[in-house]
């Protein structure tokens, strides 16, 4: 299983390859390259940190004065995926 410093680093080792290739890599890769990098960063610093605090008030339900159902989870991951979408990893 992977996790969220693994992408992240595979991330980091796509900014530098293309830092490193800057002229030679074709700017259609450049740019489904940084696409992919942004895509990476928007879920891993944006879309998991807001689904984790979700998930917690759906796990805790005393917590919350408006209870998260199982279909909140879902249609929130929904959503999500339309936002963060992986076209061509």
């Amino acid at each position: 299983m992977h996790d969220s410093s693994e992408l992240l680093d595979y991330a980091q080792k796509w900014i530098q390859v293309l830092g490193e290739n800057k002229g030679v890599i074709p700017e259609d890769y450049v740019g489904d390259i940084e696409s992919s990098v942004g895509q990476a960063k928007l879920l891993l610093e944006s879309k998991l940190p807001q689904f984790a605090e979700l998930l917690y008030f759906y796990l805790s339900k005393t917590l919350n004065p408006h209870p998260v159902l199982a279909c909140d989870l879902e249609g929130w991951w929904a959503v999500a995926e339309i936002s963060v979408s992986w076209e061509k990893i």
